[in-house]
């Protein structure tokens, strides 16, 4: 076979695929144990679910826009899911959660035999904000208890705070303080817009 390499096959392009990899794989361990975390299953589903798509998904395209995994919105959903349903039918948070995939991927490859894409475009941007906001806050305030070491429960949102604040009482000083700190940071160091100036604290600072 003559000619020139293809511009995938040559060893710059190679090194730049490796080294891609080896970042997104570092990033993808402790993000894929968070989110098979936060969807109540055991932490090696969430490696299973971070890695088997991935190699799926590169077999047949590739797509800078499309996430070949678990994000933190569907594994809010599938967590409630859970929740619910492995009491209802008696099985483990696992099985529900491999159950509920195959479902939902039969109704993608219908979609897209169907060729439904194109009803997204008529999802308007202030529901797709209010989607991506509610689920921020449902996953924050669900990992109030992991940042301040007390027991958390599941319920609705009013239910998660009572019982956060209730437990915040029988911290030890040293925990609180450094929950607090850290709390403190975030707000103080947190991004802000172009549109609206830094967040500053009331009391002066050096130069």
């Amino acid at each position: 076979m003559s000619g020139p390499l293809p511009e995938a096959m040559r060893p710059r392009t190679l090194l730049q695929d490796l080294a891609a990899a080896l970042a997104v794989t570092f990033l993808a361990v402790p993000q894929g144990i968070a989110y098979a975390l936060i969807a109540g299953v055991p932490p090696i589903v969430g490696l299973y679910a971070a890695t088997v798509p991935t190699i799926v998904g590169s077999l047949f395209r590739s797509s800078r826009h499309v996430i070949a995994g678990p994000t933190n919105a569907v594994s809010l959903i599938v967590g409630a899911s859970v929740a619910s349903m492995s009491v209802q039918l008696g099985l483990t948070p696992a099985q529900v959660a491999i159950q509920l995939a195959l479902v939902v991927g039969l109704m993608q490859v219908g979609a897209g035999v169907l060729r439904l894409g194109a009803l997204v475009n008529y999802v308007s941007q202030p529901v797709v904000l209010g989607y991506i906001t509610g689920a921020g806050v449902l996953i924050g305030v669900g990992q109030l208890p992991n940042l301040t070491g007390t027991s958390g429960v599941s319920g609705t949102l009013p239910t998660q705070l009572l019982a956060w604040g209730a437990g915040l009482g029988r911290l030890r000083g040293c925990r609180s303080r450094s929950a607090l700190a850290l709390l403190l940071c975030w707000w103080d160091c947190g991004p802000s817009t172009g549109a609206s100036p830094p967040r500053s604290w009331p009391w002066p600072r050096r130069p």
